[in-house]
């Protein structure tokens, strides 16, 4: 079993979550806040949380933007129970 090595220094990160969904808004998405809280709980930084409609071009629109910024953000996708990431670093 994997384990935190304590002697490594912390390092946060980007993320961007994106929850995906024809049903949900922000105001109703209840997995998004979850996983924004969880990465602030973490030592994390929040680089943007949005929801977008279940389609691909939709979705890939958000994710190419994201990919493009600088510095490089982890993207949380979340879409019902599945939970998705990519890195993209530079």
């Amino acid at each position: 079993m994997n384990r935190i090595d304590e002697t490594r220094p912390f390092i946060p990160v980007r993320i961007a979550v994106l929850t995906v969904s024809d049903t949900r808004t922000k105001k109703t998405d209840k997995s998004g806040p979850l996983l924004v809280s969880l990465i602030k709980q973490a030592g994390h930084q929040l680089a943007e949380h949005t929801v977008v409609e279940d389609d691909p071009k939709a979705i890939r629109k958000r994710l190419k933007r994201w990919i493009k910024q600088t510095p490089a953000v982890w993207n949380a996708v979340s879409k019902a129970r599945a939970f998705v990431g990519s890195l993209k670093g530079r």
